[in-house]
């Protein structure tokens, strides 16, 4: 008897099979037993290891799409027996540079979001890319051009051994793109396969455009085997061909676990180091690339704790503020009897004061001297009067400044700008009775009014002195 001739010989009716009420079971306990039961990539890690730093020199740490970690794990179960043992760490990492399928690729995406925000810079930039392997050269090579960028194969020019890559060469809008001739002369080294460390003889072979030396940066892949193997002692000791069953730490490197990130979030922190390292790139100085955390309340931050990421954010660097004016005060000088006012407004006196701030930085008109001295660009002086050539915008701006005015009712007025500070002192010493001292305290405790109208405060102060003058000629 045939199976399908077996099977017309039972009963079936609603909502039974073969004699068992179908309603009786509970889905969510059924659910429950088969998760606990089939294999998971979890249950191979047999020793936990706490979640390391994000490496912060010279390390760009992207993120992994949802689907490039499931094809990771899933190299672990449902395997032959002795199929985990004869995959090399190649093997077992290359989902993290390239898929035969049409997957999001984490180095992919931080690439093209580098290169787009270089282009929208303007700037000239020569770039190496690092392989580990011709295969992984050809698939960046294909997305790369696809995305219209200027590159070439490393190995269909004089290289030496084991140079696998892509050189890529922007130019400013306004110069003509040509082909690639000298491969070797590099702004800035990316290692797109960094598990592994890079030969000597691979790296010292680029020579920089600006300095002797490119700088060198190594991508790797957040919460994966990827970056566990560049952080280990593997990333120096062992090959690409190195076998699992002959790696000793690998239950720290391949079996930890591994996060699975939406789209939204592997697009917005991917853009977000793209964002970081176009920024340092740009400069093209000698500073190492450091990574920094994102700022409180950036997209980048939510992104990252929608991820759920393992590790710990809040110990990587902060990044340092922009060099700015400090609070100390300037130095007055001895022969000098002027008054110093000092210290930058508050943020709620700032915030207080804005819209009027704007105005009255509209309003402000430029004037000259004739008799004064030159000043910083963007500030004139006349006898009486200071004021700004800045559009409100620029002004707002110099709010933040520490800013230090030097005030004595004078005939002349010279200013100097130093970092951002104003100093303005006189070259005639007049000497001020009481009341006088009294006006002068009055302008520095208004020194907070809208836009620092240094210009009506001068003006206020000059003409009280010279009504307080002629009251004493009077009396005279």
């Amino acid at each position: 008897m045939t199976a399908s001739a077996s099977l017309n010989l039972i009963k079936m009716e609603p909502n039974n099979f073969m004699g068992i009420d179908i309603k009786a079971f509970d889905k969510e306990k059924i659910l429950e037993a088969f998760q606990s039961t089939r294999n998971s990539y979890r249950r191979t890690k047999t020793i936990s290891f706490p979640p390391s730093l994000i490496p912060s020199n010279q390390c760009i740490p992207t993120m992994a799409s949802c689907e490039q970690i499931e094809a990771y794990e899933s190299q672990f179960i449902n395997k032959l027996n002795g199929y985990l043992a004869c995959q090399s760490i190649g093997d077992l990492l290359r989902i993290f540079s390239y898929s035969d399928r049409q997957i999001p690729i984490g180095k992919m995406s931080f690439l093209g979001s580098f290169f787009k925000k270089i282009q929208g810079l303007n700037i000239n930039l020569d770039v190496a890319i690092l392989c580990n392997d011709v295969q992984s050269q050809n698939h960046l090579v294909s997305i790369l051009k696809a995305i219209n960028l200027n590159c070439d194969h490393l190995t269909s020019h004089p290289v030496k051994r084991d140079t696998f890559g892509v050189i890529v060469k922007i130019r400013k809008a306004e110069k003509p793109v040509t082909a690639i001739k000298k491969a070797t002369s590099v702004d800035l080294v990316m290692v797109y396969d960094s598990a592994i460390n890079v030969y000597n003889r691979v790296l010292n072979q680029f020579s920089g455009v600006n300095y002797d030396d490119p700088q060198v940066v190594y991508i790797s892949t957040l919460d994966s085997g990827d970056i566990r193997c560049y952080s280990s002692t593997a990333h120096e000791e062992l090959n690409w061909s190195t076998l699992y069953k002959n790696v000793d730490d690998n239950q720290r490197i391949f079996h930890q676990v591994n996060r699975h990130a939406n789209l939204q979030s592997f697009l917005v922190w991917n853009d977000y180091v793209a964002s970081e390292a176009a920024e340092w790139a740009a400069k093209k100085d000698n500073t190492p690339y450091i990574f920094y955390q994102p700022a409180k309340k950036s997209l980048a931050l939510e992104a990252y704790r929608l991820w759920n990421g393992g590790h710990p954010l809040s110990k990587s660097p902060k990044k340092p503020p922009l060099t700015g004016p400090t609070n100390s005060k300037k130095a007055v000088s001895p022969t000098n009897t002027s008054t110093a006012i000092s210290s930058a407004p508050t943020k709620g006196r700032q915030r207080r004061h804005k819209k009027q701030v704007q105005g009255c930085a509209t309003s402000s008109k430029a004037s000259t001297s004739s008799n004064a001295g030159a000043v910083d660009s963007h500030f004139s002086t006349s006898p009486a009067r200071l004021t700004t050539k800045h559009t409100s915008e620029a002004f707002t701006s110099k709010l933040a400044s520490n800013v230090i005015v030097n005030v004595e009712a004078s005939g002349s007025t010279t200013c100097s700008a130093d970092n951002g500070s104003i100093s303005c002192s006189t070259g005639q010493k007049r000497s001020l009775k009481t009341e006088e001292n009294m006006d002068v305290k009055k302008a520095r405790s208004d020194r907070f009014l809208p836009a620092f109208d240094f210009g009506s405060i001068l003006d206020q102060a000059v003409q009280q002195f010279e009504e307080q003058l002629n009251n004493i000629n009077i009396k005279l």
